[in-house]
C-alpha cells in the first residue's frame, strides 16, 4: 500500500488508541498488524537522546531540535532514546509531552534510568501516564523497529531485567527472520562502547542469531560513537540537553537523522544550539 507522508501522520493519529491496545496484547506475544505506511523511498527518522528535562527553561533546546525536524519534511517519525527528565517526576513528563506535540510527526519513546523513580511500586508510573509503553515494535517501510526499555538496569549491575528478556523473545518470535531490524535501546550494546554498556549484551545481542538484525541505536553515553560489528551497526547519539554534559563537554549537543533505503544505512549529526 503506497500512501503520502501526510496521509500516514493523519492515519497515525486516528490509530493512536487502538495501537496502544495492541501494545499491551504484544505483551502476551500476539503481533500489532504489519502497517506498510511508505514503500515508495527511504525512510526517514530522527533521534533524540538524553533530554534530561527539569523545567521549562531547560525545554529550549528540546524546541530548537523539534524546529529542526519539522523544517525537514522528509523525516517520518522521531525515536527518543530515554532520560526524557533528571528525576523521573510527573512535572518533567509533561513538560516533555507539551514539548513534543510540536513535532509534525508521530515519535515513539523508551525510558531511560532517570525516568525511574527509585522506590516506587511502579518505577515508571509518572513515565506511563505520558508515554503509555516503555516497549514496541513497529513494522515501518521495509524495516521492524524495536524499542526495548533498559531503564531497570541501573548501577551497578547494568543488567537488562528478565522480564525485558522475555518481552523480547516474545516479539522476535512473531518476527519475520528476513526483515532488517532495527533495535532502539537506552543503554548502549557496541562491544567497544566508551559508555556504560549492558552487562548481558551479549545475551541481548545473541536473541538476534536468527534475525536480521542492522542497527542498534542507544543514547546514555552522551556522545557520538560509530562501531559496527558482523554487519551490526552501533550508534550512540550525544545528549540533546542544557542540564547535562556531553562526555567531551566540547562536543556539541543535538540530534541524529538517519536514512534507511533497503539494508543500506546513512545517518548524520545536527547541531542544536545550547
Amino acid at each position: 500500500m503506497n500512501i503520502t507522508r501526510r496521509e500516514f501522520v493523519g492515519i497515525a493519529g486516528l490509530l493512536g488508541l487502538a495501537g496502544c491496545a495492541r501494545i499491551e496484547q504484544s505483551r502476551l506475544g500476539q503481533l500489532t498488524p504489519d502497517l506498510d505506511f511508505r514503500k515508495d523511498g527511504p525512510l526517514r527518522f530522527a533521534t533524540l537522546t538524553d533530554l534530561h528535562l527539569v523545567d521549562s527553561r531547560s525545554v529550549g533546546i528540546l524546541g530548537r531540535a523539534i524546529n529542526g525536524i519539522n523544517n525537514d519534511e522528509t523525516i517520518d517519525f522521531v525515536v527518543l532514546l530515554g532520560d526524557i527528565s533528571e528525576h523521573g517526576s510527573l512535572q518533567e513528563m509533561n513538560l516533555a509531552k507539551q514539548a513534543l506535540e510540536r513535532l509534525r510527526v508521530p515519535h515513539h519513546v523508551v525510558p531511560g534510568p532517570n525516568d525511574v523513580v527509585a522506590g516506587a511500586e511502579n518505577s515508571l508510573e509518572f513515565y506511563q501516564r505520558v508515554f503509555k509503553k516503555s516497549q514496541w515494535k513497529m513494522p515501518m517501510g521495509n524495516w521492524t523497529f524495536i524499542g526495548l526499555d533498559t531503564s531497570s538496569a541501573t548501577s551497578p549491575s547494568l543488567t537488562l531485567s528478565e522480564a525485558s528478556l522475555q518481552w523480547l523473545d516474545e516479539q522476535l518470535a512473531h518476527t519475520d527472520q528476513k526483515r532488517p531490524l532495527a533495535l532502539c535501546c537506552h543503554h548502549p550494546l557496541a562491544p567497544g562502547t566508551k559508555g556504560d554498556r549492558l552487562a548481558n549484551a551479549e545475551d541481548v545481542l545473541a536473541r538476534f542469531k536468527n534475525h536480521n538484525l542492522r542497527l542498534v541505536n542507544s543514547g546514555h553515553y552522551h556522545g557520538n560513537q560509530e562501531e559496527e560489528r558482523d554487519g551490526i551497526l552501533f550508534v550512540t547519539t550525544a545528549c540533546c540537553s542544557t542540564t547535562a554534559e556531553n562526555a567531551d563537554p566540547a562536543e556539541p549537543k543535538g540530534y541524529r537523522v538517519f536514512t534507511l533505503d533497503n539494508d543500506r544505512i546513512e545517518h548524520e549529526f545536527m547541531t542544536v544550539p545550547v
